[in-house]
């Protein structure tokens, strides 16, 4: 699949870590990072370069990163940066709610990940290896204001490798659902819902495109709030047994 010219920004900031452990609220965003697919370019962007980083920002569609929406949007944001109009796209979030349904090497990847971290997922599905996975740095060096020109170097190439590594990993979900598009229309898989719906809602929409119908959706209802007593159960998702099947007749007794 080419992915040249698409509107896509791969994403990563490195921050000073105030407390203990990370923290959303207090952590301080030193460089933003990014690849561009539309100039084929690595950018490591001290955060004193505003104006260029949202420039940046604003110059693309699609946002892809690991673990951003918890973490890397709400500091970015926090320091006055908007991602208002774009679609973020969150690769742990896409493992974390599909890999019941992912197999790599003979395995379901929810029974087969020990770790939603980057590093684990990316060595596991061999993308990388000893010599380009991701790489370490001591983190202090991101509590300090002005860096020296050899540590310079050292937060660049490490960011860059982070980079690269979220790059090959983006590329690999892209492969994986790539026969999505043939079940949608193609405005849909353009704006990349083969990577942001839920499955289930994926799968309705196919249906709907299939039968010719328009998908309608229940915008009154508040999935989240409601009672224990008002939710109802849902679906069986049965894994197949095999690799190829004929004549499949799915029942629901229920439905009778």
């Amino acid at each position: 699949m080419s992915y040249k010219n698409d509107r896509v920004l791969i994403y990563d900031i490195e921050c000073a870590t105030i407390g203990k452990k990370p923290d959303i609220k207090t952590d301080m965003m030193k460089f933003f990072g990014a690849y561009s697919y539309i100039t084929d370019k690595y950018y490591v962007v001290p955060i004193s370069d505003k104006k260029f980083i949202q420039k940046l920002i604003d110059s693309h569609k699609f946002l892809v990163g690991f673990n951003n929406k918890d973490y890397d949007d709400p500091i970015i944001q926090r320091h006055g940066f908007s991602l208002e109009y774009k679609r973020i796209i969150d690769l742990r979030e896409i493992f974390k709610k599909r890999a019941g349904s992912m197999f790599a090497s003979g395995q379901i990847l929810s029974k087969a990940l020990m770790s939603y971290s980057l590093d684990f997922i990316t060595r596991f599905l061999k993308i990388v290896d000893e010599e380009t996975a991701k790489d370490t740095l001591d983190y202090n060096i991101f509590k300090k204001n002005t860096w020296t020109q050899e540590e310079k170097q050292k937060i660049k190439h490490y960011t860059e490798r982070d980079l690269e590594v979220t790059r090959k990993l983006y590329e690999w979900v892209e492969d994986y659902f790539e026969g999505f598009k043939d079940f949608v229309p193609e405005e849909e898989y353009k704006n990349k819902k083969h990577l942001t719906d839920t499955m289930a809602k994926y799968g309705y929409k196919a249906d709907c495109y299939f039968m010719n119908w328009e998908p309608v959706y229940n915008t009154d209802m508040d999935f989240n709030n409601r009672d224990d007593e008002e939710k109802i159960a849902g679906g069986y998702v049965a894994y197949p047994a095999g690799e190829q099947f004929s004549a499949i007749e799915v029942e629901d007794a229920n439905n009778k």
